[in-house]
């Protein structure tokens, strides 16, 4: 039986620019190098920045996790959401990736929108309830994003 689980979530543009800017050491403990890299290369990084962090709360919420427990623990650099000219896909990485495999999750959908000032996401994960744990799976792509590393 296949189970879909949703999370959601919606910030201001403005909002994450004056939690973030200037402060290097909270950017490094929420992106990855890679997430930093390609928002600080765009025309309005703070809109980048802004896209990228509610996909990570609306994972966590797909996965049933609490924003507060991933956030002092670091797992948010182990989210990582890609944004390549097709479409943007999540990488999930460390913990998150094993737990995610643990949890029979096979794939996920994403979709980011930045539009008046706010920065919106959604995420769904497809969880294969019939497996049995510890069964070997294939982690392959479903609709539009995965890959755990």
């Amino acid at each position: 039986m296949v189970q879909f689980r949703p999370g959601i979530d919606l910030v201001e543009v403005r909002e994450m620019a004056e939690v973030f800017r200037g402060r290097a050491g909270l950017v490094a403990a929420v992106f990855s190098d890679r997430e930093t890299n390609d928002c600080l290369q765009r025309r309005e990084p703070w809109s980048h920045f802004a896209a990228h962090f509610p996909a990570k709360e609306a994972f966590l919420k797909a996965l049933g996790l609490g924003f507060e427990s991933a956030a002092s623990t670091h797992f948010l650099r182990e989210i990582e959401l890609v944004c390549n000219a097709e479409r943007p896909q999540m990488m999930v990485h460390g913990w998150l990736a094993g737990l995610s495999r643990k949890m029979g999750i096979s794939g996920w959908s994403i979709s980011v929108r930045e539009s008046c000032g706010f920065a919106a996401a959604s995420v769904v994960a497809v969880q294969e309830r019939d497996r049995p744990t510890g069964a070997p799976r294939p982690v392959k792509a479903r609709g539009n994003a995965v890959s755990f590393g």
